[in-house]
């Protein structure tokens, strides 16, 4: 069955807008000096915690980086939690007092086992999950591609659908020792998966564009449409300062990027072009699509909806326009952008 990213998140963004990337928050931070991939991480402690809402799903899987500091003495703090809405129906704690990993559904606690490896504190680790609301399910957590603990059976129970995901501790008095950090966070809906699998371990690189691309229809805030890419090149974004916009539909703006480097031993996933972007009036049906374009090939977006606050947008490209592979060059001979769609006033 297909495999849909439902969300992905890297502090990569700048301060300020790195946050856009989950819909809430609580006293989590960007931390600009211990990180996984790039130059920023996810940072909380204590009960701190970050959560991102997406369809309801019976199924999914995905992982983030963790460095942590272990939980408090003699707390039982959340790692990973699973809600329907505010209802917690599956989640990972870390048992203090017994140093167990453990598994709850829907509160009662079905699994546990020793934390192995994430014993280990100011480490990076991979954390991956598989989840699966069923009454034939399973919840599986691994690090860095080796199982800890996992249950199978029941998983149904009060709780149907998941559509949040969080990291941190959302329970009293129940605390993260000093700082932990979180990168590379993604979460895929994994329905018609008829197993569990471990979730690969991946990272994300952001880059910024760097120059013109082969159109240039959309109109700056300086009045023209010269050099748009300097307008929009910024991190975190200076909201209204500096800008492109258009006033009708069908508009295109296309940027080259910086150059782009694979890491030895890496192969590219995807390319994911991105953008903070917003509509001007509430009444219009405004949106957005975003655009890969490599010579004489491109793929374009569905349509994405608006609003008038800021918000991030993004379409995720597995394989070039052309449907082939990417690799470092393809990646840098490719052009990035959005169109304008929708209705305008």
């Amino acid at each position: 069955m297909a495999i849909t990213r439902r969300f992905q998140a890297t502090a990569e963004l700048g301060t300020g807008t790195q946050l856009l990337e989950w819909d809430s928050v609580n006293v989590v931070t960007v931390s600009t000096t211990k990180f996984k991939t790039g130059a920023a991480s996810f940072t909380f402690r204590i009960n701190d915690w970050m959560r991102k809402t997406f369809t309801d799903t019976a199924q999914v899987r995905g992982g983030f980086h963790l460095n942590h500091n272990g939980p408090t003495a003699g707390d039982v703090p959340r790692l990973l939690s699973f809600l329907n809405g505010g209802s917690v129906v599956a989640d990972v704690r870390w048992n203090e007092p017994t140093n167990m990993i453990q598994i709850y559904v829907n509160a009662v606690m079905v699994a546990e086992a020793a934390p192995g490896a994430l014993v280990s504190v100011d480490t990076w680790f991979h954390c991956g999950f598989d989840v699966f609301l069923d009454a034939s399910g399973w919840v599986k957590f691994y690090v860095d591609g080796t199982l800890i603990v996992g249950y199978e059976g029941n998983t149904s129970g009060a709780g149907t659908v998941i559509n949040v995901m969080q990291i941190g501790s959302s329970t009293t008095n129940q605390f993260w020792e000093t700082r932990s950090y979180a990168d590379n966070v993604y979460l895929d809906d994994s329905t018609g998966e008829v197993t569990f699998a471990i979730p690969p371990a991946l990272e994300f690189l952001r880059y910024a564009v760097a120059g013109n691309g082969t159109a240039s229809q959309f109109t700056g805030n300086d009045a023209d449409s010269t050099d748009n890419y300097l307008l929009v090149d910024d991190f975190p974004h200076d909201s209204d300062t500096t800008y492109v916009e258009a006033a009708s539909s069908g508009l295109r703006d296309l940027y080259d990027t910086a150059a782009f480097t694979l890491p030895a031993g890496y192969a590219v996933a995807a390319v994911i072009p991105f953008v903070v972007a917003r509509k001007t009036d509430a009444g219009v049906a405004t949106t957005l699509k975003l655009l890969a374009k490599n010579g004489g090939d491109e793929s374009l977006s569905a349509a994405q909806d608006l609003g008038v606050s800021y918000a991030l947008q993004w379409v995720r490209n597995t394989a070039q326009p052309d449907a082939t592979a990417w690799d470092e060059a393809s990646v840098n001979a490719a052009e990035y952008g959005i169109e304008s769609a929708g209705a305008y006033a």
